[in-house]
């Protein structure tokens, strides 16, 4: 049976169907950004448990598929290597930092008697002044800001572990349907 073509047939838009449609492609690309935005924090945790599922998967079809395990079992047992050979290295190294910047002791005065003390060096080579006083007082109200940067980043750390654990059980338990999918 073959296709009836109408050439007579036109599909025209009237003004209204037309606002329709811009507003909602409007409304999905606002949509769209916003969902981006939001999902920015958690990239880290997607893209490391895609990064992982890479290195592992050949292991979880091996298990499946040659030794017949079921996929959950075979996804536990992946994921308890996973944290234990990348994830436990990984934040203990993190903890390391943490309590290597817990120990550190700024003294205030100490760090402008030290950023003085270059400043005039700087001074009797070039001849001109750039860090007044006030500029250094200015730039040492600036590290409790980095302090709660770093505290910050630390716990985004957490939670981005969390979600590439959870994404990780996901994505082997999924195995080919997901890659036939994506």
């Amino acid at each position: 049976m073959e296709k009836q073509v109408y050439p007579n047939f036109k599909t025209t838009m009237s003004l209204r169907e037309q606002y329709w449609k811009y507003s909602l492609i409007g409304i999905l690309l606002v949509l769209g950004y916003i969902l981006f935005r939001e999902f920015i924090p958690y990239l880290g945790g997607i893209l490391g448990a895609t990064t992982i599922y890479i290195l592992v998967r050949n292991q979880m079809f091996y298990l499946t598929e040659k030794k017949k395990w079921g996929r959950g079992v075979s996804a536990l047992l992946i994921l308890l290597e996973s944290i234990l050979i990348f994830l436990i290295p990984l934040s203990g190294a993190v903890w390391l930092f943490v309590s290597k910047i817990q120990d550190l002791n700024l003294n205030p005065s100490q760090v402008v008697a030290g950023i003085e003390h270059v400043a005039e060096l700087i001074e009797t080579k070039i001849g001109y002044n750039f860090l007044e006083k006030k500029n250094l007082d200015s730039a040492l109200g600036f590290l409790p800001h980095i302090g709660q940067y770093l505290m910050g980043g630390i716990s985004g750390f957490a939670i981005n572990v969390a979600i590439l654990v959870l994404v990780l059980y996901f994505m082997l338990i999924g195995g080919r349907n997901m890659e036939a999918y994506i």
